[in-house]
Order: C-alpha cells, then structure tokens, then sequence
C-alpha cells in the first residue's frame, strides 16, 4: 500500500457553450428584426442567463477535489460550495471495506465511483464520470456501461487502499452519503 491518489472533478463546458452559441443566434435575430416580434430577441436573453447559470455551477464543481492519503490512512474530500466557500471533510480509510462502481438511472446518467463504510449502509462518492457507450451489435442502440476510466480508478483505489474491489454493479441510485 504506498502512493497516493488524487481525483478532481472534470468540468464540462461543452453544453455552456451550445446554449450560449444558440443564444446568440436569437439575439441577433432579434436585433436584426429591430426586436419586433421580440420572442426570439428575449429568447436569446432568456437563454444566454441560462449559460451564466451553467457556467457558474461549473465552476463551483470545478472545485471539488477528493485525495486518498494511503500513508496517513485518511480520505480527505474538499467540496466548493454556491459561494465558492471550499469545505473540507476527512475520513480514515479503515472506515470502509469497498470500493464500486455503478451508473445512476435517468435522462442524464453518470458513472459513480464511490467507497463503500464497512457497516454498507453509506457511502463517499469519489468520481463522477460520463457513462461508458457499447452495443450488443452494429444494429443495436448502445446502453450505459462502466467508463474504462472509472473501471481503472476503482482497480487502483482498491489496490492502494487495500479496499475489497466490489466492481461495477450496473444501475442503481446514489445511496446514503457520509457527511451529507
């Protein structure tokens, strides 16, 4: 068990700017129709506040950090919230048994890495990631599958930690959260 890891969260601002770019693309239709019909003119405001919005969740994301300490044996988790106020939490990792993987159900899913307490009943997210795409085939539609870079973060934390790889347990909902 020697070495550390360290995990910060990835921001995505690929969506931010789709909305931003469409936004635009009301605005100046508005103005070139001197706001007449003015839907798409407060269309495009309406829209470029929503990728305000996103950018400023993006960022407060873009501060959220969780280290494993294998030397010190402690787990320690720095969250940024809505004030960009970073709060620190910190556990001993003899508190948990496991470590999995798994993806949330719904319209947007993510691929979640998180460890497991010994007593199973809570949890700490590590990583969030997007879901991994396969198909059974060329003809069919792709499902959600495990990331390959939350399959190698689950392997290295279990190894590192010397915590029980409990693998990728398919769909599931996020389940009681320590520290929450």
């Amino acid at each position: 068990m020697s070495g550390n890891i360290s995990i910060k969260h990835k921001s995505m601002y690929v969506h931010i700017y789709g909305v931003a770019g469409l936004s635009a693309v009301f605005l100046m239709q508005g103005l070139w129709s001197q706001w007449d019909s003015g839907a798409a003119g407060w269309s495009g405001l309406v829209g470029l506040m929503m990728a305000g919005i996103l950018w400023w969740v993006e960022l407060v994301r873009s501060g959220d950090r969780v280290d494993l300490d294998v030397g010190q044996k402690r787990l320690i988790l720095q969250k940024r919230t809505v004030l960009l106020v970073t709060k620190v939490s910190e556990y001993s990792i003899d508190r948990f048994s496991g470590v999995r993987s798994y993806i949330t159900p719904g319209r947007t899913p993510s691929n979640i890495v998180e460890l497991v307490t010994k007593q199973g009943g809570e949890g700490v997210v590590v990583a969030y990631m997007e879901p991994g795409k396969a198909a059974e085939s060329f003809f069919s539609v792709s499902a959600g599958c495990e990331n390959m870079e939350a399959y190698l973060l689950r392997k290295q934390i279990a190894e590192k930690a010397g915590l029980v790889d409990l693998g990728y347990v398919g769909k599931r909902m996020i389940g009681a959260q320590l520290g929450r």
